[in-house]
């Protein structure tokens, strides 16, 4: 009956009230059943009374209600939760056609749908026909019309400023917008975030830690060092243990230090990503920065290709040890030497277990040389 996945309330379904006559009708009686369903985790019930509820609510309330379209998010959310992708892709569409009609471009409502439609699709099989152009363009309404929404107050201004940026950044397909105003989002997130919540506040750091993304991924590399560093020290100064964003700032100090050719700053943070509490007990490595191999001169003025199977651990700091090739393809071993040295510098996450870093199993990995 249950699902593997674990049934979580929808943002609207929630939020929604709706008022009963005194004497039951279908919509009361079937809406109160997919409640309990949704509680139960009963995910074939919740589909069919999720779809019921949400045609009898147009029924009731009229095809063009707020009521009719949150029932309708409903029902698409838990076609998302039960894996039916393609479906839960149409009828989100549809849901978010139906909240520019009822609710209009400059609503609050509208703009936290979107982003609510965003982190769904984020979750489905990036495959799936039209979820990558649904969500690029819910993403690029986000970027472009934030400051027309007509927000009640400065807390729901900041709210909606941090939680697009997130959504911008769950996005996986490209958003056509410029980058100016990509920035201008990141930016007004953290100065909003800063003015409601102060500097300290989750919401602020979160703000910081896109902005940091953002940067990371254009030309303005140490602005996001910086702001990666400041989400990191006030994790660390506030919290007795890691939080995701906390090693989400070291991983990517990682990476950027790397790619500047900074090994001795980038090791600084995998070590820093050893000494961590984490938020689980017991948990794999995770990798934080890998790089590709080297072609072999030798092997590409002859046109072979080959590739290396080795074995390695990774230590409690996160650096990759004991490397030992297990199989070559190539008589001559001509790509053994640099498929090891780009081995020795990927750098991980420890390997954790009952809450401290602790040296992993070995792992597997084949590097591939292919000639262009």
């Amino acid at each position: 009956m249950l699902s593997a996945k674990k049934l979580t309330v929808p943002i609207f379904l929630a939020a929604s009230t709706f008022s009963f006559n005194t004497v039951a009708d279908d919509f009361s009686d079937t809406y109160r059943a997919f409640q309990a369903a949704f509680k139960e985790q009963n995910v074939p019930a919740s589909l069919k009374l999720g779809k019921k509820a949400w045609q009898l609510g147009v029924q009731k309330y009229g095809e063009n209600s707020d009521a009719a379209a949150k029932l309708h998010f409903s029902y698409a959310n838990v076609l998302a939760i039960a894996g039916k992708d393609s479906q839960a892709v149409k009828h989100f569409e549809t849901v978010a056609d139906e909240y520019r009609t009822v609710f209009g471009d400059e609503s609050y409502t509208t703009v936290v749908a979107y982003v609510d439609i965003i982190y769904s699709l984020a979750k489905l099989d990036y495959r799936t026909e039209g979820s990558s152009e649904l969500s690029a363009k819910l993403a690029r309404f986000l970027v472009l019309n934030i400051d027309d929404i007509d927000y009640k107050n400065s807390s729901e201004r900041a709210f909606a400023h941090v939680e697009a940026a997130k959504a911008v950044v769950e996005s996986p397909s490209a958003i056509r917008v410029s980058p100016p105003s990509l920035r201008r989002l990141f930016e007004d997130a953290v100065r909003y975030a800063e003015g409601e919540w102060g500097n300290q506040d989750l919401r602020t750091l979160e703000a910081k830690f896109m902005l940091g993304v953002a940067l990371s991924e254009g030309r303005h590399k140490d602005e996001a060092i910086e702001h990666f560093n400041t989400v990191a020290n006030i994790f660390k100064e506030n919290l007795d243990f890691t939080h995701p964003y906390e090693l989400g700032s070291h991983a990517r100090l990682v990476n950027l230090y790397e790619q500047r050719g900074e090994s001795d700053k980038a090791t600084e943070h995998c070590q820093a990503i050893g000494r961590m509490k984490p938020w689980k007990s017991d948990q794999e490595p995770e990798p934080l920065y890998r790089v590709h191999p080297k072609y072999p001169p030798k092997a590409a003025r002859i046109g072979r290709e080959g590739s290396v199977t080795m074995s390695f651990i990774v230590d409690e700091e996160g650096f990759v040890k004991d490397i030992e090739v297990k199989k070559s393809s190539d008589r001559d071993r001509l790509f053994n030497e640099y498929a090891v040295d780009a081995l020795s510098q990927w750098r991980y996450a420890p390997k954790f277990a009952e809450g401290k870093p602790v040296k992993s199993s070995p792992y597997f990995v084949k590097l591939d040389f292919k000639l262009e």
